[in-house]
């Protein structure tokens, strides 16, 4: 099984590469590949539709800041500078933002949103636009680094890297990791039909 994981927190707190390389880390341990690309700006996506293209992950994985407040729709990934003048950059707190600039992967995938409350009206309304997206595992409130890493070791020990996994297996791992406390839920994409 392969996971793509897209790390937009430009390493900002001092602590998130460390995680990032611990995530890609357990991966290896478990057999999974991980290939992990850090995006600083949206010229980057240009790279991580590339991958994912070329790739073709099972998981996709973003590893991003979350902000709470009114409402629960922002990844604060990227600083903007107002005198620099570039509102595509300040677009990219937007997981919305965010699906369009994945493109649209050729290979169905599972996204996990390692972002601090990631289950929110953007993660659940514009990911699910995307045709091949099975599932989307999301946080319902704050996310610790060492609970990201213990979720993480949980759900990926309990699937196989050599299988194909569906969305009940996925289900299954989920609810293990669920049982020993993480604070993440899989949830169904909702499919945009045509009139």
């Amino acid at each position: 099984m392969r996971i793509c994981l897209i790390n937009s927190t430009r390493n900002r707190g001092g602590w998130e590469d460390a995680t990032a390389r611990k995530l890609a880390s357990v991966w290896a341990s478990l057999g999974f590949e991980c290939h992990r690309t850090d995006v600083a700006s949206v010229d980057d996506f240009g790279e991580v539709r590339a991958n994912i293209d070329s790739y073709e992950p099972e998981f996709i994985v973003i590893l991003a800041h979350g902000r709470s407040g009114e409402r629960l729709d922002a990844i604060d990934a990227f600083e903007v500078d107002p005198a620099v003048g570039e509102p595509a950059k300040a677009l990219l707190r937007s997981f919305a933002v965010y699906g369009q600039l994945l493109g649209e992967p050729q290979a169905r995938f599972f996204l996990l949103v390692a972002v601090c409350e990631g289950q929110c009206t953007d993660s659940l309304a514009e990911f699910p636009t995307l045709n091949n997206l099975e599932g989307i595992i999301a946080s319902r409130g704050k996310v610790e680094r060492s609970a990201l890493i213990d979720f993480v070791k949980e759900m990926f020990g309990q699937l196989s890297p050599s299988v194909v996994n569906t969305f009940e297996t996925v289900e299954a791992a989920v609810a293990q990791a669920r049982s020993q406390g993480a604070e993440f839920d899989l949830v169904e994409p909702a499919r945009v039909t045509e009139e």
